[in-house]
């Protein structure tokens, strides 16, 4: 039987997890444009296309903000101890993910939704928006950790 202390912790967990994910994503898209660039030529980053021009315009500088926004407000929330979840986002996000998904046509928008998704899902864990299907989804991810049936 585990103690009640690791209870406590495994409560925090999704607080953490969440900006792992969605950082993880984030630089895992920079790298695959990288990886594109360097390949071919072009990527989605620094295109003429429309497309391209939003991407580089206003979804990079608003994902980027949401970003320095999420984890200055984690380490003012946390502490410096919150910092080390620059590791596992540097794994993930900067190894593993493009490595994974290299060579994936659709790798861009996968990373892309992921990103929106687990924001969104960090949102609502955070009480700053209130979406029922991602309510629902930080309640299953609590009820995994816990072994409780919980409703957030």
């Amino acid at each position: 039987m585990l103690s009640r202390g690791f209870y406590d912790i495994v409560v925090l967990w999704p607080v953490a997890f969440w900006p792992i994910v969605f950082s993880s994503c984030f630089f895992a898209y920079l790298k695959s444009c990288q990886l594109l660039a360097a390949r071919h030529g072009h990527s989605p980053i620094g295109g003429r296309r429309k497309t391209d021009l939003f991407i580089t315009y206003i979804a990079l500088p608003a994902a980027a903000m949401i970003e320095l926004l999420t984890h200055g407000y984690m380490l003012m929330v946390a502490g410096y101890e919150y910092a080390v979840v620059a590791i596992p986002i540097y794994i993930f996000g900067w190894i593993l993910l493009p490595s994974l998904l290299d060579g994936m046509r659709s790798a861009l928008i996968i990373l892309a939704a992921g990103h929106i998704l687990f924001v969104g899902a960090f949102a609502v864990l955070m009480g700053f928006a209130n979406v029922k299907v991602l309510r629902a989804l930080n309640s299953d991810v609590y009820s995994l950790l816990t072994g409780l049936p919980t409703a957030l």
